[in-house]
């Protein structure tokens, strides 16, 4: 017993543990430290919803493509909420985001195989995640 408690006496927090990305950039810093992407885009839409602050997606995110191996899923993905989430609080969405490596190699459904479920998605994705190459349900950035 003594020997846990002294092991967590020690230990050092990560420093966001117990808070929320408060920008994309910051999404892709923590994602490149623990691998946990949707964790923390959840968590940054959840702080987004609260804040509306257009500063939280001005600075440009660092690439995870190299990292990830993704064909730039990732990347896309960040451009494509920094676009949607500017469009929703009427501000123009912000230059990296249009950028060429900010756009999936492949088209990238959110769905397992099925023609039923991609017919619909390719109908309801919203267009800053079309012309991006993703394909995800409308309510996919939604926080209830």
């Amino acid at each position: 017993m003594t020997e846990a408690l002294n092991v967590m006496k020690h230990a050092q927090p990560q420093p966001h543990n117990l808070q929320r990305p408060s920008s994309l950039a910051e999404v892709a810093r923590w994602t490149l430290e623990d691998e946990n992407f949707d964790y923390h885009l959840r968590d940054f839409l959840h702080e987004f919803a609260r804040l509306h602050d257009f500063a939280m997606l001005e600075t440009e995110p660092a690439f995870l493509v190299e990292h990830f191996n993704d064909d730039g899923v990732r990347d896309a993905y960040l451009a494509a909420t920094a676009a949607y989430l500017a469009r929703e609080i009427k501000r123009e969405v912000p230059r990296w985001a249009f950028g060429e490596k900010r756009q999936a190699c492949h088209p990238m459904f959110a769905s397992p195989r099925g023609d039923t479920l991609r017919m619909m998605l390719l109908h309801e994705s919203p267009p800053e995640f079309r012309e991006r190459n993703l394909f995800i349900s409308a309510n996919a950035l939604t926080i209830c």
